[in-house]
């Protein structure tokens, strides 16, 4: 099974998971020796298809009435505006939903993280963690939409932060970013 592993550093690197060890550790391989990789190092890209799978499940689920209608027009042939125009019109009202979804989920986020942080109230970590997969759930449905899956995703983050970072994050480094030319 692959994952990405998050080293001391920083930095990130795809890897091969040996044996699981429980609670989310595991043994890795990398840069040869098996090293044990504590859970909050490893970002396991196997989760991702599942996840990318559900959502794909459910992903149309608002607009099949209007897919159910495009539908029938084409058997009928009764339209106005050509079929193309009505799938294009469709497809950009999905990805502007997800894209909606997106901003008001993290919104929700961000509120919670508000009145933790700067109202001083309890944290309550199981909305923060159903507010994040809402978050991660539209973030998903814009990938597909575009033909990604959430792996490509995490391997282009990866790369990104790679090439930005190349001896992983620091705050000087930040300030000097690897992929930006002064």
């Amino acid at each position: 099974m692959k994952a990405i592993y998050i080293s001391p550093g920083g930095a990130t690197e795809e890897v091969e998971i040996i044996y699981e060890l429980g609670g989310g550790d595991a043994l890795i391989a990398w840069h040869g020796p098996q090293v044990k990789a504590d859970a909050d190092r490893l970002v396991r890209t196997d989760t991702y298809a599942d996840f990318d799978r559900e959502v794909a499940r459910t992903a149309s689920c608002g607009f099949k009435q209007a897919r159910d209608a495009l539908d029938e027009i084409s058997r009928f042939g009764s339209a106005d505006v050509p079929l193309d125009e009505l799938e294009a019109l469709i497809d950009a009202a999905e990805a502007s939903v997800a894209g909606l979804g997106i901003a008001g989920e993290a919104g929700e986020v961000a509120d919670l993280l508000k009145k933790h942080l700067g109202h001083g109230h309890e944290l309550d970590r199981e909305k923060l963690k159903k507010e994040l997969g809402d978050v991660l759930w539209y973030v998903a449905r814009i990938a597909q939409h575009f033909g990604m899956g959430l792996e490509d995703v995490a391997r282009a983050n990866v790369a990104k932060l790679r090439q930005r970072y190349p001896s992983g994050f620091s705050t000087e480094a930040s300030k000097r970013r690897a992929d930006i030319k002064a």
